[in-house]
Protein backbone atom coordinates (compact mmCIF):
# COMPACT_ATOMS: atom_id res chain seq x y z
CA UNK A 1 0.00 0.00 0.00
CA UNK A 2 1.01 3.79 -0.90
CA UNK A 3 0.87 4.47 2.99
CA UNK A 4 3.59 1.67 3.88
CA UNK A 5 6.06 3.33 0.63
CA UNK A 6 5.40 7.13 1.96
CA UNK A 7 6.19 5.82 5.36
CA UNK A 8 9.41 4.30 4.52
CA UNK A 9 10.49 7.00 1.89
CA UNK A 10 9.59 9.87 4.75
CA UNK A 11 11.65 7.72 7.20
CA UNK A 12 14.94 7.66 4.56
CA UNK A 13 14.56 11.20 3.58
CA UNK A 14 14.65 12.41 7.25
CA UNK A 15 17.62 10.66 7.38
CA UNK A 16 16.21 7.93 9.87
CA UNK A 17 16.85 4.01 10.00
CA UNK A 18 14.69 2.04 7.77
CA UNK A 19 12.79 0.23 10.22
CA UNK A 20 13.95 -3.10 8.41
CA UNK A 21 16.91 -5.31 9.61
CA UNK A 22 18.05 -5.53 6.06
CA UNK A 23 21.14 -3.67 5.07
CA UNK A 24 20.84 -1.28 1.90
CA UNK A 25 22.13 -2.63 -1.08
CA UNK A 26 24.54 -0.70 -2.99
CA UNK A 27 22.84 -0.81 -6.53
CA UNK A 28 24.57 0.88 -9.79
CA UNK A 29 21.93 2.11 -12.48
CA UNK A 30 23.41 -0.39 -15.04
CA UNK A 31 22.57 0.55 -19.79
CA UNK A 32 19.49 -1.03 -20.20
CA UNK A 33 17.93 -0.55 -16.96
CA UNK A 34 14.82 1.66 -17.04
CA UNK A 35 14.52 4.41 -15.07
CA UNK A 36 11.40 6.76 -13.91
CA UNK A 37 12.15 9.51 -11.73
CA UNK A 38 15.30 11.54 -11.18
CA UNK A 39 18.86 9.36 -11.35
CA UNK A 40 21.09 10.30 -8.69
CA UNK A 41 17.92 10.94 -6.40
CA UNK A 42 18.42 10.40 -2.98
CA UNK A 43 16.46 7.11 -2.65
CA UNK A 44 16.67 4.73 -5.32
CA UNK A 45 13.77 1.70 -6.16
CA UNK A 46 14.57 -1.31 -7.71
CA UNK A 47 11.92 -3.23 -8.48
CA UNK A 48 12.10 -6.72 -10.10
CA UNK A 49 8.83 -7.72 -12.01
CA UNK A 50 7.09 -9.56 -14.24
CA UNK A 51 4.08 -8.30 -16.15
CA UNK A 52 1.79 -10.81 -16.03
CA UNK A 53 2.21 -11.07 -11.92
CA UNK A 54 -0.98 -10.32 -9.89
CA UNK A 55 0.86 -8.54 -7.54
CA UNK A 56 3.53 -6.58 -9.58
CA UNK A 57 0.14 -5.09 -11.22
CA UNK A 58 -1.29 -4.13 -7.74
CA UNK A 59 2.00 -2.74 -6.66
CA UNK A 60 2.40 -0.99 -10.35
CA UNK A 61 -0.15 2.55 -9.00
CA UNK A 62 1.69 2.04 -5.67
CA UNK A 63 4.81 3.09 -6.95
CA UNK A 64 2.62 5.62 -9.94
CA UNK A 65 2.05 7.25 -6.79
CA UNK A 66 5.30 7.76 -5.21
CA UNK A 67 6.93 8.95 -8.47
CA UNK A 68 4.08 11.64 -8.34
CA UNK A 69 4.03 12.59 -5.00
CA UNK A 70 8.53 12.61 -4.69
CA UNK A 71 9.22 14.16 -7.74
CA UNK A 72 13.00 14.76 -7.75
CA UNK A 73 13.50 12.64 -4.70
CA UNK A 74 13.25 8.89 -5.74
CA UNK A 75 13.97 7.06 -8.58
CA UNK A 76 12.22 3.93 -9.81
CA UNK A 77 14.43 1.17 -11.42
CA UNK A 78 12.94 -1.62 -13.48
CA UNK A 79 13.90 -4.94 -14.02
CA UNK A 80 12.59 -7.54 -15.71
CA UNK A 81 12.07 -10.59 -13.62
CA UNK A 82 9.72 -13.04 -15.53
CA UNK A 83 8.53 -16.33 -13.77
CA UNK A 84 8.34 -17.99 -17.10
CA UNK A 85 7.17 -21.75 -15.21
CA UNK A 86 3.62 -19.75 -14.17
CA UNK A 87 3.02 -16.94 -16.59
CA UNK A 88 3.63 -17.61 -19.71
CA UNK A 89 2.81 -13.98 -21.45
CA UNK A 90 5.79 -12.67 -18.97
CA UNK A 91 8.89 -13.19 -20.92
CA UNK A 92 7.25 -12.48 -24.43
CA UNK A 93 5.94 -9.25 -23.14
CA UNK A 94 9.27 -8.42 -21.72
CA UNK A 95 10.10 -8.85 -24.84
CA UNK A 96 8.01 -6.53 -26.60
CA UNK A 97 8.66 -4.02 -24.05
CA UNK A 98 12.29 -4.14 -25.01
CA UNK A 99 11.58 -3.45 -29.04
CA UNK A 100 9.16 -0.33 -27.22
CA UNK A 101 12.48 0.85 -25.70
CA UNK A 102 14.93 0.70 -28.45
CA UNK A 103 12.04 2.60 -30.69
CA UNK A 104 10.69 4.96 -28.21
CA UNK A 105 13.33 4.98 -25.05
CA UNK A 106 11.95 5.21 -21.40
CA UNK A 107 9.68 6.97 -21.88
CA UNK A 108 8.11 4.61 -24.58
CA UNK A 109 8.71 1.70 -21.88
CA UNK A 110 6.75 3.44 -19.19
CA UNK A 111 4.26 4.04 -20.96
CA UNK A 112 4.01 -0.01 -22.62
CA UNK A 113 5.05 -0.62 -19.09
CA UNK A 114 1.63 1.41 -17.48
CA UNK A 115 -0.53 0.03 -20.13
CA UNK A 116 0.20 -3.69 -19.92
CA UNK A 117 -0.28 -3.23 -15.84
CA UNK A 118 -3.58 -1.57 -16.31
CA UNK A 119 -4.78 -4.39 -18.93
CA UNK A 120 -2.63 -7.57 -17.80
CA UNK A 121 -5.98 -9.43 -18.07
CA UNK A 122 -6.05 -9.03 -21.39
CA UNK A 123 -2.46 -10.82 -22.13
CA UNK A 124 -2.52 -13.29 -24.67
CA UNK A 125 -0.68 -14.66 -27.71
Amino acid sequence: PFEQMKAMIDQLLAGEKPATEEAPVDFKIEKGDHVRGTIGAPIMIVEFSDFQCPFCARFHPTMQRVMEEYKGKVSWVYKHFPLDSIHTMARPTAIASECVYEQKGDEGFWKFADEVFSKQDQLSL
